[in-house]
């Protein structure tokens, strides 16, 4: 008796391989929903016509998601399951798509681009007649008040070996610069020396007040200010003589 010798083949079962990659590009006004197939390890990189300010997902564990300026890169963290993913512009333009991922999918790369619509322009009617001509709109005769200038308040406190000045600045419609080191002061007729505070330098916005101290040792009798400053882009002096 024979006997007959079966051989048996192998076969080996192949893995599933991802589908293509995709490469597309969509009009705005058509990609206000999109479906979107991936799989764990697939990669896409979404580009919007202008930077994205907001991605939203509501379930975690599915897709990871990153912003760089006006393209979202979502990766594939699964196989199954499915989530919306909001995409919002920095125009308000908002986005809703559906990711959905399969085993089939793994490893694909997405790139999608997302491209503003075409504006067509609005062909003229026939025998559309011409916009009637308007008339200018009458000017206001209303004159423009001047501007309001700066206003300075000064005062005189103490005996004459130790005087302090108090002052008092209130700027008008611009913005009031000076410095406490360029005020110049005499008595007497003879300059006498003075001591500016800690911060000598002032930038008064326009309709604020600014205040500081100024000292001196020879304050005997009457004591004349000249003082310059920059009031908006004009150079102005204020001048004045404390009792």
């Amino acid at each position: 008796m024979k006997k007959i010798l079966l051989t048996l083949s192998l076969f080996t079962v192949s893995p599933a391989f991802a589908q293509a990659d995709l490469n597309t590009t969509v009009r705005s006004d058509q990609a206000s929903y999109q479906l979107l197939e991936m799989g764990s390890g697939a990669l896409g990189v979404l580009n919007f016509p202008e930077p994205v300010t907001t991605v939203t997902t509501t379930r975690a564990g599915i897709i990871e998601s990153q912003v760089d300026g006006s393209h979202v890169i979502i990766a594939g963290l699964s196989n199954y399951g499915e989530t919306p993913m909001m995409v919002k512009t920095e125009s308000g333009q908002v986005y809703t798509w559906r990711v959905t991922l399969n085993r089939n999918q793994a490893g694909r790369i997405l790139n999608v681009t997302v491209q503003p619509a075409p504006v067509l322009p609005t062909p003229a009617l026939a025998g559309t007649a011409a916009p009637a001509q308007t008339q200018p709109a009458a000017q206001d005769a209303t004159q423009p008040a001047d501007p309001q200038d700066a206003t300075f308040t000064v005062q005189r406190v103490g005996p004459p070996e130790n005087t302090s000045l108090l002052f008092q600045i209130r700027a008008g419609d611009q913005t009031v610069k000076i410095n406490e080191l360029a005020l110049m002061a005499s008595a007497a007729g003879k300059q006498i020396r003075l001591e500016a505070g800690p911060v000598p330098m002032h930038q008064i916005e326009a309709s604020q007040t600014g205040y500081g101290v100024i000292t001196t040792r020879q304050g005997q009798g009457p004591i004349t200010l000249s003082w310059p400053y920059q009031e908006g882009t004009q150079n102005k002096i204020f001048e004045a003589v404390i009792p």
